[in-house]
């Protein structure tokens, strides 16, 4: 429309441009043949008014048109904001709510594993007190085995530094024997705690990769959901931009 208008204004101040013209060309007329041309004159002055009335109004009325597209091009323009503000407002609704999903399905399917494992954790550090305890026990069982072995050998009292009677040697020999059933009942159970720690070692390892291949899908779920809303963003930026230029 603005163009057309243009057109109309150039075809006006053409004939414009041609009535002064022939107007020129009457003065040059009137010079040679005087009143005879005055009547013409008249004609042409007459025709030159209407045009510019013609031309004014056209002018007049081209600004009301512009004034008006602006302001439907600004409503516009605020539509399409508006419009593309809500898109964007909906889409990071959508993401939102998948990634909360996909956090509260990560908790749902590693918080008992988790579980799992601190409860090993703290078993395993209960197994090491044990067998810290029994090792204790076992170095102090052998110091006094060692210092009854000498002396039965010695026939001394390790004690009272005294002979020692025959009844007493049978005493402290039973009570080594004694001592080394005791060293083998620890001896057997640190070895049965290494088996369990190696047992719950290996079941906390399993436990831990399944957690970690978890957090690695989900990861993976939340980066793939970022990207394809980061897209959509932009997909929505372009056509807006492209709206509006």
């Amino acid at each position: 429309f603005y163009l057309k208008k243009q057109n109309d204004l150039e075809i006006l101040n053409n004939e414009l441009s041609n009535l002064n013209n022939q107007l020129s060309e009457y003065s040059t007329r009137y010079e040679k043949f005087g009143d005879s041309l005055e009547s013409e004159k008249d004609q042409l002055l007459e025709q030159e008014r209407v045009f510019k009335s013609q031309l004014s109004a056209a002018q007049d009325k081209l600004e009301n048109e512009i004034l008006s597209i602006r302001s439907r091009k600004k409503a516009k323009e605020s539509e399409l904001i508006a419009a593309a503000t809500e898109a964007r407002s909906k889409e990071t609704q959508i993401a939102n709510k998948m990634i909360d999903e996909l956090k509260g399905d990560l908790y749902n399917r590693t918080h008992d594993l988790e579980d799992e494992v601190n409860k090993i954790k703290i078993e395993l550090n209960r197994l090491s007190y044990v067998s810290n305890v029994n090792n204790n026990r076992i170095s102090t069982l052998q110091k006094d085995r060692e210092s009854l072995v000498k002396g039965v050998d010695d026939e001394i009292c390790p004690l009272c530094k005294q002979k020692i009677q025959t009844y007493t040697v049978n005493e402290i020999k039973e009570k080594i024997a004694e001592i080394d059933r005791n060293l083998e009942l620890l001896a057997a159970d640190i070895e049965r705690i290494k088996d369990e720690v190696k047992s719950l070692m290996s079941k906390k390892d399993e436990l831990t990769e399944k957690i970690e291949s978890v957090k690695i899908e989900i990861k993976e779920k939340m980066r793939s959901i970022e990207e394809e809303y980061n897209n959509t963003i932009a997909g929505l930026n372009t056509r807006l931009k492209e709206k509006l230029t």
